[in-house]
């Protein structure tokens, strides 16, 4: 298999976990209000860093395993539901290491910034 075909199935794979993350994530939160509070906040942070990493996708060039174009129509709605989620779960999780290293992407994202990481990237050398 040539390295572009197996850099493109990569970035496909990413694709379909955050999609995967978003979908049954943002499903269970629509029911779960009877679910703990920390297990609501962690629900919040998995779509939130889902919907960043489609924005890190998005803003991220130097990575020979994903096409940023790809991306980039739907990095704004990314970012803006990232921002959601993140801001849901730091009112039910405050001072936590959790919430802490959240912040600082919530923050990058808020400043129109792409997050540090992409929670969701795997790449197999």
């Amino acid at each position: 298999m040539s390295g572009k075909r197996v850099n493109q199935d990569l970035a496909c794979r990413t694709t379909l976990l955050c999609s995967q993350v978003i979908q049954q994530g943002e499903s269970l939160l629509a029911g779960a209000r009877a679910l703990p509070g920390e297990t609501l906040s962690s629900l919040h942070f998995m779509v939130a860093d889902a919907y960043a990493t489609i924005v890190w996708l998005a803003k991220t060039t130097d990575s020979e395993y994903h096409d940023p174009k790809k991306y980039q129509q739907i990095a704004e709605s990314a970012r803006a539901k990232a921002l959601e989620h993140y801001r849901a779960a730091f009112r039910l999780e405050r001072g936590t290491a959790r919430a802490q290293k959240a912040w600082k992407e919530a923050w990058r994202l808020a400043a129109g910034l792409p997050p540090t990481t992409a929670r969701y990237f795997c790449v197999y050398d």
